[in-house]
């Protein structure tokens, strides 16, 4: 399915800040708009990188410590927009249509697994936000790229040299999967961290859930060599997985 729709707005909220100042550098390169969050906004700053702050967009404050920073109608509307259809209520608004999201969580598996925090400042890491952005974003794949791995930087500048700045609608819905299985990884390990705390669920009565979910995690790659009839040798490959609760 072909797609020409030129990439002009990026949206950036992440917390793994790994090559987003050079893939950020290379956005603005091409005279494509930046709107980030404060932190992601401080960051591309102090590296020199021109940034709309979503709070100066939206003209309402992050609040509450940073709980509330992108959760505003004209954030979500701009992810979640078909411009064909939705023109007139855009223009109306002054909705800035969104064409990438680039976002990235907390890191939560870290914090719940520091025995020296308590619960109640775990639970302060669970990022509401940035899921909700990607969630929008891979929705509206048809518009919009949704990129949650910081390796997908350079595929995705080669992919938008070749064409003009725009990204095909295959790429597009291979990131969209990507991130809605980013998600699931996510509120996997903030299912599990909730579930050990629990102390009124199932597992106390011994009866065994009405959905059972079994996570696994590929841990590593290994090839085993197996003889066939014609005494060539052929390449097996086991992925062992790890259980990913803790």
């Amino acid at each position: 399915m072909k797609n020409t729709k030129i990439i002009k707005n990026v949206l950036i909220s992440v917390s793994n800040t790994s090559g987003i100042i050079k893939f950020s550098k290379s956005l603005i390169s091409r005279d494509i708009k930046i709107f980030a969050t404060q932190g992601t906004a401080n960051l591309l700053e102090k590296n020199c990188i021109n940034v709309t702050r979503i709070s100066d967009y939206t003209q309402f404050p992050e609040l509450m410590n940073g709980r509330i920073k992108s959760l505003h109608h004209k954030i979500y509307a701009g992810i979640l927009a078909q411009p064909k259809i939705d023109a007139k209520i855009m223009q109306k608004h002054n909705i800035i249509a969104i064409d990438m999201v680039i976002a990235n969580f907390y890191p939560f598996d870290i914090f719940s697994n520091q025995k020296n925090l308590q619960f109640k400042n775990v639970i302060e890491h669970i990022d509401i936000g940035g899921p909700t952005m990607v969630r929008a974003a891979a929705k509206n794949h048809h518009n919009v790229l949704v990129v949650v791995q910081p390796d997908s930087y350079k595929s995705i500048l080669e992919e938008m040299n070749l064409n003009n700045n725009t990204i095909s609608y295959t790429t597009k819905l291979h990131f969209a999967t990507i991130a809605y299985e980013y998600i699931i990884n996510y509120d996997h390990n903030i299912y599990q961290y909730l579930h050990k705390h629990n102390y009124i669920s199932d597992k106390k009565k011994n009866i065994l859930p009405s959905c059972l979910t079994i996570h696994l995690k590929k841990k590593k790659k290994i090839y085993v060599m197996e003889k066939t009839n014609n005494k060539k040798q052929r390449g097996i490959l086991i992925l062992p997985y790890t259980h990913l609760e803790k």
